[in-house]
């Protein structure tokens, strides 16, 4: 393949109008080619004269880039109205272009050279892709499984090494590395975040009607380090993957967690070396910077998963970068067995409580709890081990939100162009059912951008559902 300049997939007048289009523009050898080669799983690969490089070993899974784009065949689950997560973009704009199949299909055109010698890395396909919020639910709830998500970080790696990486793009996807700056001068860094740095936000791209997560005054690792002191005799070890936010805007979550975890038995193992997720990377496109923080933790946290010791989390978006998109990244045996152990607080919890291995005493106080799923963990997890926790606190009542995305999805809520859009998405189900609730129940959700959400769109404040569990605990 790499013998020719340019590839045309498709048959037809359009097909040799590419060809021909192509020609002009240069190529001298140009292959025709009646469907896209399903061996076109890596390395360099030329779609209609633009390089496109597959960064996800995607070729065990789904036969690589071309059948992961030929498995929509149009049977538009993806329009679904009404139910499941699936698709919130078409859910809320009623466009064909903004659904899954319609994002398929211009995908599968630009292959084709229907979109020019250029296509794959044109400015026509990131405006269909734009919409596409991340959330994963096409894997799950599409008949074919068609995994949008991965198809778009694909399509955003290669455009951003055309068209250059904006810098908007770059902070967000490097969010980790700037709250660890940032949280050495936290005071400083929360006044000039409600001031001069919101201008700031807001000339990068930010909608000046969302604030930015606060430093919290100390770190969870540093509080944790404290706690190095107690007695861990007779207790279980289990690695605690913190994610970023944890660690630096909202250490409450992971005070719960470790306060759970002690009640319970269990010794959480916080490791120094670890560093983030890399699902910010693999949302803006930044495939490569993924991929390095995807080597370092594996090589972190394989020696503990082969010893057999549980890898949980309490963000579901980083766990599920261990169990699914790790795979892609980095495939090979210790990849395997990091995923295989690695999994979401809750659902450590209720596997260990069904097994008869919890044993928490709780002060009896009745609690309602209204939840709210996130969009990852519905796709890769479900929803059942979280309410299942809270079933464990007597007299605790939890229903769930019969809603799809929150809408705001990491940082696409708060991008300047995306922010109407978020909110109609948070209308349409998640914003009126928690205004609906009572003054006294609480309002919980996994996610840490659902809470913003929640919080930015009804004023109520969100509880991780480990934060409810460790409230609900009787005091020592």
């Amino acid at each position: 393949m790499d013998d020719y300049d340019v590839i045309v997939v498709g048959a037809g007048n359009a097909a040799c109008a590419a060809a021909v289009s192509a020609r002009q523009s240069g190529a001298k050898r140009v292959l025709m080619l009646e469907k896209a080669p399903l061996e076109l799983r890596g390395g360099n690969t030329h779609y209609s004269g633009a390089a496109f490089r597959i960064a996800f070993d995607s070729s065990e899974a789904d036969g690589g880039f071309a059948r992961s784009v030929e498995m929509c065949n149009g049977q538009g689950v993806c329009r679904k109205l009404g139910q499941g997560v699936m698709c919130p973009s078409f859910q809320a704009t009623r466009e064909e272009k903004h659904s899954t199949r319609g994002r398929a299909n211009a995908l599968r055109s630009a292959m084709m050279g229907l979109l020019g010698p250029h296509g794959m890395t044109s400015k026509e396909l990131y405006d269909v892709l734009d919409l596409c919020l991340s959330c994963h639910a096409c894997k799950s709830e599409c008949p074919s499984a068609v995994d949008m998500a991965k198809l778009k970080a694909e399509f955003m790696h290669n455009y951003y090494r055309e068209h250059g990486t904006p810098l908007r793009a770059w902070l967000f996807a490097n969010i980790a590395r700037l709250n660890r700056i940032g949280h050495v001068f936290g005071p400083l860094a929360n006044l000039l975040l409600a001031g001069p740095g919101k201008w700031a936000l807001t000339a990068l791209g930010v909608h000046p009607q969302r604030d930015i997560p606060r430093f919290a005054p100390q770190r969870f690792s540093a509080w944790f380090q404290g706690t190095a002191a107690e007695s861990n005799i007779g207790r279980t070890p289990v690695v605690f993957f913190h994610d970023t936010f944890m660690e630096h805007n909202h250490p409450e979550v992971g005070r719960a967690a470790v306060r759970v975890l002690r009640a319970a038995g269990y010794e959480p193992l916080v490791l120094k070396d670890k560093q983030c997720c890399g699902r910010p990377a693999v949302s803006k496109g930044l495939l490569d910077e993924a991929r390095r923080l995807a080597v370092h933790n594996v090589r972190l946290l394989a020696p503990y998963a082969r010893r057999g010791l549980p890898i949980v989390g309490c963000e579901p978006s980083c766990m599920a970068m261990l169990v699914d998109e790790y795979l892609d990244l980095v495939p090979g045996e210790e990849t395997k067995v990091v995923a295989e152990m690695a999994m979401p607080l809750d659902v450590f919890l209720a596997r260990e409580a069904q097994a008869g291995k919890l044993h928490l005493t709780f002060d009896g106080r009745p609690r309602q709890v209204l939840f709210h799923g996130h969009c990852q963990q519905k796709a890769t997890f479900g929803t059942v081990s979280t309410r299942q926790l809270l079933a464990l606190i007597p007299g605790c009542t939890a229903q769930e939100i019969n809603a799809g995305c929150c809408g705001m999805a990491g940082s696409f809520g708060y991008e300047k162009e995306h922010f109407d859009l978020s909110i109609q998405i948070a209308e349409m189900v998640l914003a009126p059912a928690v205004r609906a609730a009572p003054p006294d129940m609480l309002i919980s959700a996994t996610g840490t951008s659902c809470r913003e959400q929640i919080e930015h769109t009804t004023g109520r404040r969100a509880l991780h559902p480990i934060e409810i569990v460790a409230e609900a605990l009787a005091e020592e």
